[in-house]
Order: C-alpha cells, then structure tokens, then sequence
C-alpha cells in the first residue's frame, strides 16, 4: 500500500473503501492532505497526465534528403519505408505519399532511439547506435 493511501486512508475521511487516491497536481511526491482526494477509479484514470507522446508535432517531407539510407531488416524485425538520412542523423517513415520525420526520444542512460512499426504493423525501438552498425555509418564526434 503507497504511503498516499495510507496518508488518505488516516487523514481524509470516506465510506467507499472502493475508491482510490488521487494527486490533484499530478506529483506524485507530493502527499500533503491539501494534494490528496478520493476518486472513484474511472474518474481517477481519467484524471491521468497523458503522456509527453501525445504532445509531439512531427515534420514531413516532399522528398528525404539526399544520402539517405533505406533500413528494411532490424534485428528479427522487417520494415518497409523506414529511411535514415546521415547528413540529418534524423529516420523517417513514408506513409505513400509524405514522410513523416520520426521524434527521437532518449533513454535515462543517453540512448537514442525511434519507436516505428514493422512490416506487421507492430512498433518496435529502433536504437540510433545499432542501426548506424547494422548500415555501417561511422560515428562522427
């Protein structure tokens, strides 16, 4: 049990044991009495942050950048119009018609990656250093 409900459970008082916490400010941290309100569960996921994904505006293209590399095999994973452009160090998915430039996202650690679906539609991270192995592109620091 999360010291949130504990501190509700203590100081906030309810007859609906089915009812969950919720952080009005959204920080999770912050458990002080005047954060800290039952909700029902439904209207406790719906009063969710949505995810930093869901923000992201994306950029697209007549036509790639010239130099760009077709990547097809992925690990066990095959793609089809997904592209790197070296001179951008940017990846990008064609939709038949535009191509969209895909958001790089970071890991805690510093990797670099694109989430993009295979050929069955199913998406998977494509990390920025092994796909520069697989395409052989050297390193420029």
């Amino acid at each position: 049990m999360g010291l949130h409900r504990l501190v509700a459970i203590q100081f906030i008082p309810t007859d609906d044991i089915t009812k969950q916490v919720d952080h009005i400010n959204h920080n999770r941290s912050d458990n002080s009495l005047s954060n800290l309100r039952w909700l029902s569960r439904r209207d406790n996921c719906l009063n969710r942050t949505k995810p930093k994904r869901q923000y992201i505006t994306y950029n697209y293209l007549d036509i790639l950048p010239t130099g760009y590399i077709e990547l097809s095999q992925y690990g066990k994973h095959q793609f089809e119009g997904l592209y790197f452009s070296p001179s951008e160090d940017l990846f990008y998915m064609s939709n038949g018609i535009q191509y969209k430039e895909l958001h790089v996202n970071e890991k805690m650690n510093g990797a670099l990656f694109v989430y993009a679906p295979d050929i069955n539609g199913k998406g998977h991270q494509i990390h920025y250093i092994r796909a520069k192995k697989i395409m052989e592109i050297e390193e420029i620091e």
